[in-house]
């Protein structure tokens, strides 16, 4: 199991602004919301391991 650290966390963070500002611009509806929402995760996803590999 891995340890949360705080460049995961920056990831998180970073996913879930992301997100809210898609949504602020897109259309509601499940068509527009899963896709942002798998890319909000894949962006934060690529942030944390960004922010990893720096250190």
């Amino acid at each position: 199991m891995s340890a949360i650290t705080r460049e995961r966390v920056v990831g998180l963070l970073v996913a879930i602004v992301v997100a809210e500002a898609l949504f602020l611009v897109a259309p509601s509806g499940p068509l527009y919301s899963i896709p942002i929402l798998v890319g909000a995760v894949a962006v934060g996803l690529w942030v944390g391991r960004v922010l990893v590999q720096r250190v």
